[in-house]
């Protein structure tokens, strides 16, 4: 298979290929974004900018938190710039939430970033260009190691967030079937 069609996004299918080399962790992260894919398939705009009551941030806020955080904790503490525009980190990172946006970011441009994002680091590991990772404190009293720590944390970010955006897709499907009189999204 070429790499052009391992890249082709195709909504329900496994496009990850190659994986088991990179070992489980990599694996997970990747089963994680395919069911975010999955759970945002169909949405429109409004749908993804929707902040559901009782909460401060959206679908397209956790969607850019992931590509951005999966970004930082790899490129950065291995000396290198993240491939991703400068306003991912103004929009995406902790505690800036949708809610507080002074204006909405280009949305075609974080959803193209959040479904290349794996295959471009990949990419990446392949090539080693990880190698020289240095340690890098990412709460009080906690701090990720080595690149094999970093990969386990962002498997485990990457799932706890494809839980929250199942779970605000769900509360959109709630909510605009009860506005649409009884269809979904």
């Amino acid at each position: 298979m070429t790499e052009s069609v391992a890249n082709e996004r195709i909504p329900g299918v496994w496009r990850y290929r190659d994986t088991a080399k990179l070992g489980p962790v990599w694996k997970m992260t990747c089963i994680a974004r395919c069911y975010t894919e999955l759970t945002i398939e169909g949405l429109s705009t409004e749908q993804l900018l929707h902040v559901p009551d009782g909460m401060d941030t959206n679908i397209l806020w956790g969607l850019g938190h992931v590509t951005f955080s999966h970004d930082r904790m790899l490129y950065e503490p291995s000396g290198l710039k993240s491939p991703l525009p400068h306003y991912f980190e103004e929009f995406f990172q902790s505690g800036t939430p949708s809610a507080a946006w002074p204006r909405t970011p280009d949305i075609d441009d974080v959803l193209s970033h959040f479904q290349n994002q794996l295959a471009r680091t990949q990419r990446d590991l392949k090539a080693g260009v990880f190698a020289r990772y240095a340690p890098v404190r990412i709460a009080i009293g906690v701090r990720v190691r080595s690149l094999q720590e970093a990969l386990s944390f962002n498997a485990t970010h990457e799932g706890f967030h494809a839980g929250v955006i199942s779970t605000i897709r769900e509360h959109i499907e709630s909510t605009w079937s009860r506005l649409s009189g009884g269809s979904t999204v």
